[in-house]
């Protein structure tokens, strides 16, 4: 069982585009980071459930919106919100995104929902 859960592991964390595991970036609760702008939802924050993934993905994309700076600083060249991953949470906050009419694109290596 043991070496089961080694292979496992093993080709879940060696199957990403980069090959090797990555460190995760510091993360607050409510998913922003040290990056302004930034924030972390779905899988990366260490919950892998799809209701938290859900959840956790449309309410960044309300935040952003709701941001002081956000609707004073809106270009047309640039894109309201860029999502990285079609995961769960990245579909969630599409679909977050969409409803508030906001510019955006989904951003994922393989394919939706991966």
């Amino acid at each position: 069982m043991r070496q089961t859960l080694a292979r496992y592991a093993h080709w879940l964390h060696t199957r990403w585009p980069a090959g090797v595991v990555e460190k995760l970036p510091e993360v607050r609760p409510d998913g922003t980071t040290s990056m302004p702008g930034v924030r972390v939802v779905g899988d990366l924050t260490g919950i892998p459930l799809l209701k938290f993934a859900l959840d956790t993905g449309a309410r960044a994309v309300q935040a952003i919106a709701a941001e002081p700076d956000f609707a004073t600083g809106r270009r047309q060249d640039l894109l309201d919100v860029a999502i990285i991953g079609g995961g769960v949470a990245g579909m969630a906050a599409a679909l977050e995104a969409r409803r508030a009419g906001l510019d955006f694109r989904v951003f994922e290596g393989t394919q939706t929902f991966s």
